[in-house]
């Protein structure tokens, strides 16, 4: 298991770095814009000059979003499998943020929207759309659930992954799977109470 806590350390360290090299790059910016101010460089050097250093911080910023999220992917696995001797301290880090008000609020309202979808291509998931609405009660319990004080953190976990997997149930089908991922959400919440 030592392999995975070295994983996830690495992937810190890469975060890291990528926001300390996006930061060096906005931050080349300014002395090249204050070099055409001066007159040492031409207004199109400096323009050009500035939109190659930030499109560089944007890359590297990209790059610790990147990273970032793989490591919350590891992190929630663990928190799905109840590993949390593997890497306490990050694990309880990330199961504070998981439950934090915000993040439920925010998965609370993700969830409300997919059974009030209507977007473009609502043609192309009708039968999703139609059992979502036909769960509206248990959609609106587990909602009610997540807005409460206590939550386990592995029902949050899988709330995400249910929001934001494009295999899910409630986005690809069967709609006959819809209704047992609602039910198992709706006792990983309970977990914890």
């Amino acid at each position: 298991m030592a392999s995975l806590t070295d994983r996830l350390e690495e992937l810190h360290l890469e975060r890291r770095a990528a926001r300390r090299r996006a930061a060096a790059y906005a931050a080349a910016a300014v002395p090249v814009l204050a070099g055409s101010v001066v007159g040492v460089l031409s207004l199109r050097a400096a323009v050009v000059a500035d939109l190659a250093a930030l499109a560089a911080a944007l890359w590297w910023f990209g790059i610790g979003r990147h990273a970032l999220a793989r490591r919350r992917r590891v992190l929630d696995d663990l928190i799905l499998h109840r590993c949390a001797t593997v890497a306490p301290d990050a694990v309880r880090d990330r199961e504070r943020e998981l439950l934090s008000p915000r993040n439920r609020k925010l998965l609370a309202r993700a969830l409300e929207r997919q059974v009030a979808a209507s977007s473009t291509f609502a043609h192309q998931r009708r039968p999703v759309l139609r059992e979502l609405r036909a769960q509206r009660g248990r959609v609106g319990r587990v909602v009610h659930r997540l807005r409460s004080e206590t939550v386990d953190p592995r029902g949050v976990v899988m709330l995400a992954k249910l929001l934001t997997d494009g295999a899910s149930p409630i986005h690809q089908g069967p709609t006959e799977a819809i209704a047992p991922a609602l039910e198992r959400l709706e006792r990983a919440l309970d977990r914890a109470a």
